[in-house]
């Protein structure tokens, strides 16, 4: 993941920082907060990927399909 580079900005870091307290009860340093931070970004980075418009109207007629009434 090192080959990837993300900078957040101090208001995203705060938000993080917010985030984590909120779901986990624990509050990071700012430092720390950065770190994860930029690696969570990197790591969702290499995974998402957007999904095209003929996919999703492929995706869309299937399920349109498995949804049709069997009358």
């Amino acid at each position: 993941m090192d080959d990837i580079n993300i900078t957040l900005t101090k208001e995203q870091v705060e938000k993080f920082i917010e985030i984590c307290e909120k779901q986990f009860g624990k509050k990071i340093s700012y430092e720390q907060a950065c770190a994860d931070g930029t690696n969570f970004v990197k790591l969702i980075s290499l995974i998402y990927k957007p999904i095209t418009k003929a996919d999703y109207e492929k995706y869309s007629k299937s399920v349109d399909e498995k949804n049709k009434p069997l009358n």
